[in-house]
């Protein structure tokens, strides 16, 4: 496998390409992991799926050098600047794979990037929300911005008290209570536009998720494309056993989502086969997709 470093003073790209050898360039997939675009965690991730086939460009869009310090009115053009990246490489195609607030981001980024013809969004949200920091600190504005304009959101409301002693009740990192309390009201000029996106879209999500409705999430922008007549192929794959971090990357999640410490086997087992179904969108389904009639 080839790794190829962005050279972000040149590119505004800060990220890492994975590129499988010997191969026509055709398909690249760009792959955003967290609430806080750990970049880590998104280059481990993009390995992942370097090693199984998919040439996959790790990107940052926060908490790095030139970067946003926090989720607060990151621009969309984060993502074009890695779309151009990749085309100007000699990539025909460009997908992308968001994992947590990366998969909000992920839908969002693709809803206004016609270059991006394929999605998974891995434990996604179907609304903007109000932008975070670490440790969950509020922002007052929107995550994200388009053309310098941030876009409209949900915005969020948390005692750090309340939510400590949520945690200690459930035993576990459990912020799922200000998102379910948030979307109790109607914020439609929120919804991600998920139907203007110009391919295929793949949700998947867990029955257990404590960091925000992710499943009732998914069902809702599934019924929303329904809805819209989406023109391409959509499918949702949730799972009993899984937390947020739905995803086969070492990440301590044991530690902090009780579903993972009761049962740890049956997890693995998920994330393991949420990858799978994730590589085979990539591989198999884009590209033989064909649009709706």
């Amino acid at each position: 496998m080839k790794i190829i470093h962005a050279d972000f003073e040149k590119t505004k790209v800060f990220g890492d390409l994975y590129q499988v050898d010997d191969r026509e360039l055709d398909k690249a997939v760009i792959v955003m992991v967290g609430s806080d675009g750990d970049y880590e965690m998104s280059r481990r991730f993009a390995v992942a799926f370097g090693r199984s086939g998919v040439d996959a460009l790790s990107i940052a869009y926060c908490g790095e050098k030139g970067l946003p310090k926090a989720v607060r009115e990151i621009p969309v053009e984060t993502v074009q600047y890695a779309v151009d990246y990749l085309k100007k490489l000699g990539y025909k195609r460009v997908g992308i794979c968001g994992v947590g607030k990366s998969a909000e981001y992920a839908l969002v980024a693709a809803s206004f990037i016609p270059d991006i013809t394929c999605v998974v969004a891995i434990s996604p949200i179907s609304h903007i929300f109000e932008g975070i920091a670490s440790h969950s600190m509020l922002q007052g504005v929107s995550s994200w911005s388009y053309k310098g304009k941030p876009l409209p959101y949900v915005p969020l409301k948390m005692s750090f008290m309340f939510f400590l002693n949520h945690c200690l009740q459930e035993n576990q990192f459990d912020t799922r209570f200000m998102y379910d309390e948030a979307l109790d009201f109607p914020h439609g000029e929120a919804l991600i536009q998920v139907q203007r996106i110009k391919g295929p879209i793949l949700f998947i999500s867990a029955d257990y998720d404590s960091i925000w409705p992710s499943k009732e999430a998914c069902i809702r922008l599934m019924e929303y494309l329904k809805k819209c007549n989406f023109a391409y192929p959509t499918k949702h794959c949730n799972y009993r056993f899984g937390s947020h971090l739905l995803i086969p990357i070492d990440a301590g999640a044991e530690k902090y989502f009780k579903i993972e410490k009761d049962y740890p086997e049956e997890c693995e087992a998920a994330k393991e086969e949420a990858f799978e179904e994730a590589v085979k969108w990539f591989t198999e389904t884009w590209g033989s997709d064909k649009k709706q009639a």
